[in-house]
């Protein structure tokens, strides 16, 4: 550098830390041309290192002021929706405080000259442990900082520094307003507008966030304004005012007209419903974590098929709800507690019309022709004329059997003599990328088990006629209100995934009918499975399902303000084009499972230019106890696949790698992972940005991305993702060919990598 004095205006007084003066002890530039230009051309901008130091005394000086500082992890988050969707597993694509803190916690430390040549280098680390010492001021107090902490940034304090230096002064002002403005004949914009454009900026993106989709030309800050009742006759029709509190105070209050003439009039615009319905899920998460006692005793003595059918389930949490909106359905519940029978009289739901169905036959009788009807259907059981459906119908029960849905296969001789036996076939139900969709239909009609059921009650549903008056009422409101952008109608269909499986049988109708009988087109044979849950092709299904659909409705309609409709498992929702986001959130957080149990998985991967290169992992269980690990060394032939991009060669695939490392996470530990929550952790920024967002410029990346959201929603596994300190990362020692003793080990397979990346593994 060269020698001269610099003076800053500023009226921040923790910038005066930043007063040095030069000991001289060193050689300095000199002054003069250099070629055709001044030697200070070069030198437009402030030192790196200035830069650095005046953002960490503005830092400070925010905090002297009252700031707060941002949360280290996601439990110090004062944000209602991050910390709602990190409750529900949904990853937001905006950046949120990580699950855990970097640092076990961060301190000041106040010391002498002489002891500050090992700490004025941030980044540097402890080589040992340090003893702060009488000499020493740390705040908070820690009496040994251990070997490997890390110095985040440090600057020079000079002598007689007043440390509780405050930022004094108040400029007095009462208001302050930019935008538009109309008074009589003139309108135009503020002139503080083009003033002060930053600070008018933050101030709208607050009022955004507060209020999304909210039309305003106006903003202003208020402190202690007092005015007189008055019209703002200039305000355009059909639009809201908006107003917040930024402050606790005393003795503020708004009027607004009132043609009662002595008390407030509440308005409710889809703004303030979106505040409530927040508000609601914040209160709702609160009440969950009360009630997870009560959740633990309800399920205690469940026999342990209903106890794995509704591990997930917040049952507690959903009675109570159900209470709060006076659904009718008092005993719902208790029955999916109990489970729910395929044959007798089915329970009154106290909400459908009462209409009573009798029995074609009693139980008695279907129990007696079991073994008949049982004996005709095995002699008769063969391969359908379409082998894709078979296939179907074979891939999906596989599947269920994978989810605990279905238990087997089993042996004919262990179904006893009075249960019945149900065939299971397939039908067509369009296409899909992986080809023809099969629905599994298991036929209670032939097996005469809907012959023995009595209905109470005609089930109904939403049909077309009451979603076209939904949509009626909304059009006709919209146009009334001057058919404003942020209120036009967006609709979105919702389906629940699995509907029926969420539900258990009762303990007589798992004993006695919930086998079925398929042909195995593979081994060429019949086999028979038992279910645990509500079968596809029962007329009791059907009923049971419904009640707990139309309940799900109903704490919607009344508890969120919903807007929607119930089809049987589909819901269709009506909302403004401004609120659409908002709803996605409010519906997709209660219908969402919460698993109970989680799993933690942590990823990395090595490249040595010519060396080692190599994919590594952990998943360790809730408790921290290592379940398995995987280690994979990458062939170089694979190496310099990667390497190659179009016509030149790059440098390093490490983004690559960890990318690929993080997508087959969730098929190398399969077994571990199904029907768990998952936490997948990885230390690359890049590839944890890319995977949040679902996108990514690298093909590589991108395709790795489709793979592992494929496999998510193969496993129906809730997976959120974060990003872990690279010295903290338990996964590098497997990454480098390093083994870990004491686990078990998981093999990668060549046909998994070339499903994963096939354009380079196959």
């Amino acid at each position: 550098m060269r020698r001269k004095e610099t003076r800053l205006v500023h009226n921040v007084p923790k910038f005066r830390d930043l007063q040095r003066t030069c000991s001289g002890k060193h050689v300095h530039l000199g002054w003069g041309k250099v070629g055709p230009q001044w030697a200070t051309a070069t030198e437009t901008a402030y030192p790196w290192g200035l830069c650095k130091l005046m953002a960490s005394l503005l830092e400070e000086h925010f905090l002297t002021l009252g700031c707060a500082a941002p949360p280290s992890d996601i439990t110090g988050t004062t944000n209602a929706v991050q910390a709602s969707r990190a409750f529900a597993g949904i990853q937001s694509r905006k950046r949120v405080p990580p699950l855990l803190s970097e640092f076990a916690s961060v301190h000041s430390v106040v010391l002498p000259s002489r002891l500050a040549n090992s700490f004025l280098r941030p980044g540097h680390k402890l080589a040992s442990d340090w003893c702060p010492g009488t000499q020493v001021a740390c705040t908070p107090a820690l009496q040994k900082f251990p070997a490997g902490s890390r110095v985040l940034r440090a600057h020079v304090l000079p002598k007689g520094c007043d440390e509780d230096a405050k930022w004094e002064g108040d400029s007095g002002a009462k208001s302050f307003q930019a935008g538009s403005f109309v008074h009589g004949p003139l309108n135009g914009v503020r002139s503080v507008t083009e003033q002060y454009p930053e600070s008018v900026k933050a101030m709208c993106s607050y009022v955004r966030g507060l209020f999304p989709g909210l039309v305003f030309g106006t903003v202003g800050l208020f402190r202690d304004l007092a005015a007189l009742p008055h019209k703002d006759a200039n305000n355009e029709s059909f639009t809201d005012n908006a107003l917040a509190a930024l402050s606790d105070f005393e003795r503020g209050s708004l009027w607004m007209e009132d043609p009662e003439g002595n008390v407030e009039q509440e308005f409710r615009g889809e703004a303030n419903v979106a505040l409530e319905r927040t508000e609601t899920l914040r209160r709702w998460i609160a009440l969950a974590s009360e009630l997870e006692p009560v959740e633990k005793a309800l399920k205690a003595d469940l026999p342990e098929f209903r106890k794995d059918v509704l591990s997930t389930k917040r049952l507690a949490l959903f009675r109570t709800l159900l209470n709060e909106v006076q659904h009718e359905d008092v005993t719902l519940v208790d029955d999916i507690l109990k489970g729910f029978d395929l044959t007798g009289k089915l329970p009154l739901s106290n909400v459908f019309t009462r209409r009573f169905k009798p029995a074609e036959q009693s139980e008695a009788q279907l129990r007696s022709g079991a073994k008949r009807l049982r004996d005709g259907l095995v002699a008769t059981v063969k391969a359908s004329d379409d082998p894709v459906i078979d296939q179907g119908v074979l891939k999906a029960t596989h599947k269920e059997l994978e989810r605990g849905f279905v238990e087997g296969p089993i042996a004919l001789s262990d179904v006893p003599s009075n249960a019945s036996l149900t065939h299971r076939f397939g039908v067509r139900q369009g296409e899909s990328e992986d080809g023809p969709k099969i629905r599994p239909i298991d036929n209670y009609l032939s097996s005469q088990v809907n012959s023995a059921v009595s209905q109470n009650e005609q089930i109904s549903v939403h049909t077309i006629d009451i979603v076209a008056g939904l949509l009626g009422c909304w059009l006709n409101e919209w146009f009334l209100s001057g058919r404003s952008e942020h209120a036009a109608p967006v609709c979105k269909a919702w389906d629940l995934r699995t509907a029926y499986k969420q539900l258990p049988l009762s303990d007589s109708s798992y004993e006695l009918d919930s086998y079925f009988i398929l042909f195995n087109v593979e081994k060429g044979e019949s086999e028979v499975y038992k279910q645990r849950v509500l079968p596809f092709g029962s007329t009791a299904s059907v009923t049971s399902f419904i009640r707990a659909a139309y309940a799900i409705w109903k704490l919607g309609a009344v508890a969120l303000t919903l807007a929607w409709s119930e089809y049987f498992d589909d819901y269709l929702n009506v909302c403004g084009a401004a609120f659409a986001k908002h709803c996605d959130f409010v519906i997709t957080m209660p219908v969402r499972a919460r698993r109970d149990e989680y799993v933690h998985i942590y990823v990395d991967a090595s490249f040595e230019p010519g060396g080692y290169c190599g994919l590594g992992g952990l998943i360790f269980n809730s408790s921290g106890a290592a379940l398995s690990w995987f280690g994979y060394k990458l062939q170089q032939c694979h190496v310099n696949k990667l390497l190659k991009d179009g016509e030149r060669e790059k440098e390093t695939v490490i983004f690559e790698l960890e990318a690929l490392a993080l997508a087959i996470s969730l098929e190398v530990f399969r077994p571990l992972v199904g029907r768990k929550g998952v936490v997948a952790f990885t230390d690359n920024e890049g590839v944890f940005g890319s995977f949040v967002r679902g996108h990514s410029d690298n093909s590589v990346c991108a395709s790795l991305i489709d793979f592992f959201a494929r496999s998510e929603e193969d496993l129906e596994v809730i997976c959120w993702l974060d990003r872990v300190p690279s010295l903290s990362n338990p996964a590098d020692n497997p990454s480098r060919g390093q083994q870990i003793s004491g686990v078990p080990r998981t093999e990668i397979s060549a046909a998994l990598l070339a499903r994963a990346l096939p354009l380079v593994f196959k």
